[in-house]
């Protein structure tokens, strides 16, 4: 696995994950991460499947839906695109994914694994509150995003 280029750590840096990180925080964290590339269909995380830790979209897209079932059709959650990030929950449990995600075209990305995350995590409790404080934001954004879409629907 590469290196980050310095755009690449530029994109790292302005996520909204990362909000409020200093600069050594943020180098720390940087050093974890390994580039991971996915070819157009590939999947970066699987439903059902235990999530291995958290994606950095750095360059392409994907998709995040979750499978057709007997009584429910395919159901699109969202669209990733640069600098938007995936497998948070995998930093919070150990379930299985709830969703699918999907390279809708090649899609380079900053991977941290769960473990480095929870190593990294008990040595420096700072990145851990700018990642958890982050984390619940977002969150809490995309259900009052949801929130907004079943208004609509009733």
């Amino acid at each position: 696995m590469k290196s980050l280029s310095k755009n690449e750590l530029g994109i790292l840096y302005h996520s909204n994950l990362l909000a409020g990180i200093d600069k050594e925080n943020f180098n720390l964290f940087a050093a974890a991460v390994k580039k991971k590339i996915f070819k157009k269909g590939e999947y970066i995380i699987r439903q059902k499947e235990i999530g291995k830790g958290l994606y950095f979209i750095l360059k392409g897209s994907a998709e995040v839906y979750a499978e057709k079932t007997e009584h429910v059709p395919r159901i699109t959650f969202n669209r990733l695109e640069t600098g938007d990030f995936i497998g948070e929950y995998s930093l919070l449990d150990d379930l299985e994914a709830s969703a699918h995600v999907q390279c809708t075209e090649k899609t380079e990305t900053a991977c941290l694994s769960a473990i480095d995350f929870s190593l990294m995590v008990e040595e420096n409790d700072a990145i851990g509150k700018v990642v958890f404080r982050n984390m619940l934001q977002t969150l809490v954004s995309r259900l009052r995003e949801k929130d907004k879409e079943i208004d609509l629907i009733r």
